[in-house]
């Protein structure tokens, strides 16, 4: 081969390998912008909030969450507990000690609910809270000041 020849496959090799590079920079670019902007895009739900029981007491009294959210409730107590959004909302089953249970509030409204311990004189005895969703904290709410 020519000193020429050698130049041209050289030259020729080298204008590959530039192409390759780019297409491969572009594709690269390609993956992460859409990487990028499909977790941007993806709402995931809100972190569930976490509810205690125990006797006689729902833990925080004023329960603040997202519209969409849920809630993670733990009987933390010695006895039979549950919790029901009033008046008509969802409720988890009762929760023998030590157990747990997620409550779904996604068909609630944005707004202030009381929630409660349904088990017979629970309630009267103090299992009462206030739930807030989608407006942030209740500011000087009545379970607020009684606590």
């Amino acid at each position: 081969m020519a000193p020429n020849e050698d130049r041209s496959m050289f030259a020729v090799f080298a204008s590959l390998l530039s192409v390759a590079a780019i297409l491969l920079a572009a594709i690269g670019i390609i993956v992460v912008v859409n990487k990028d902007s499909g977790s941007s895009s993806s709402t995931s739900a809100p972190a569930p909030v976490a509810v205690s029981l125990t006797e006689y007491k729902i833990t925080p009294a004023v329960i603040s969450m997202q519209t969409g959210g849920s809630l993670t409730v733990t009987n933390n107590g010695t006895m039979v507990h549950n919790l029901k959004v009033m008046p008509d909302g969802p409720n988890t089953p009762d929760l023998n000690p030590g157990q747990s249970a997620t409550l779904n509030l996604k068909s609630l409204k944005a707004g202030s609910y009381d929630v409660i311990c349904t088990i017979p004189g629970h309630e009267a005895a103090g299992m009462k809270a206030q739930l807030a969703v989608g407006i942030g904290r209740v500011a000087d709410s009545p379970f607020e000041r009684a606590f």
